[in-house]
């Protein structure tokens, strides 16, 4: 099922807003609590998921 036009672009925009939201507040928190040289999967998260939104970006 495609979605509308108008419906991807309000989801991609949500997305994306939602990504900075998370990447600024994460970025804070990881400032004031450095993470261990081990423990990377909430970094390797939000890198997939920015991959996801950017791809997205450049397809609608």
């Amino acid at each position: 099922m495609k979605l509308p036009t108008w419906l991807s672009k309000i989801l991609v925009t949500v997305l994306s807003a939602s990504l900075v939201l998370g990447l600024a507040v994460g970025g804070t928190w990881l400032i004031r609590h450095p993470m261990p040289q081990v423990n990377l999967m909430p970094v390797a998260m939000v890198v997939g998921l920015a991959s996801l939104v950017y791809g997205a970006r450049n397809k609608s």
